[in-house]
């Protein structure tokens, strides 16, 4: 006998990010109307950035109409960033529930960069209607120097997972939209309204962040050119 998923509604968070985008556009609308002269607000590559080539050298344009025209590409460019960003909630809101997560790395020699890291995940997760489910992901090779490729790599990859970004919505939903992700997940959790694992940080502050939702993430092997890890309900 199948069970279902209980999701939980993230109406809070969804509202949060209305606020968020609300409270941009009053400050991008107060500043724009604080300038006065079309040599000003062009010399803003904000606002430049809006506009079409055609009306970035159009002449004798009024600072009313130059202000108006602005305004609509504005808000048109940000209405559809705030439903795609709030779609992608409810995509996420309704992804199923999660089982198990395997990330393994290799790590391949590079004359430039040392060795670099491509991980493959593997996790699974229970849909609405009780059924078990696996996908598969891999990400690109890391490059570069100066930070953590380790947890890089796997941050790439847990992006994907999505019945584990559910897991670490709902819990901010129940416990405070307006609580800083630290303060909630600890260190490692991001910055915006919406957690998420960060990358470059090291590993070793991810399993803070998953004993919240009832996991545990461990390395279960290393060598020298491999790491794997997995994420697993805690006991």
């Amino acid at each position: 006998m199948t069970t279902t998923s209980n999701n939980i509604a993230l109406n809070n968070l969804v509202s949060k990010v209305a606020e968020q985008y609300a409270t941009r556009k009053t400050e991008f609308l107060n500043g724009l109307n604080a300038i006065n002269s079309n040599t000003e607000i062009l010399a803003i590559w904000m606002y430049r950035n809006l506009m079409t080539k055609t009306y970035l050298h159009k002449p004798c344009m009024s600072v009313k109409d130059l202000k108006a025209y602005i305004i609509k590409r504005y808000e048109a460019k940000q209405n559809k960033a705030m439903f795609e960003y709030i779609s992608n909630i409810d995509i996420i809101s309704k992804s199923g529930d999660l089982i198990e997560v395997k990330i393994n790395i290799e790590w391949k020699r590079s004359a430039i960069w040392g060795s670099n890291p491509t991980a493959e995940m593997w996790y699974s997760y229970r849909d609405a209607k009780g059924n078990y489910n696996s996908e598969y992901f891999k990400s690109r090779s890391i490059g570069g120097c100066g930070y953590d490729k380790t947890s890089t790599t796997v941050a790439e990859c847990l992006a994907q997972c999505t019945p584990l970004l559910k897991a670490l919505y709902e819990f901010k939903e129940l416990n405070g939209v307006d609580a800083k992700n630290h303060d909630l997940f600890g260190y490692g959790s991001g910055y915006g309204i919406l957690p998420q694992i960060e990358g470059g940080v090291g590993v070793n502050c991810y399993n803070t962040i998953f004993n919240k939702i009832g996991f545990e993430f461990k390395q279960i092997a290393s060598g020298n050119s491999f790491d794997v890890f997995t994420i697993s309900k805690a006991n």
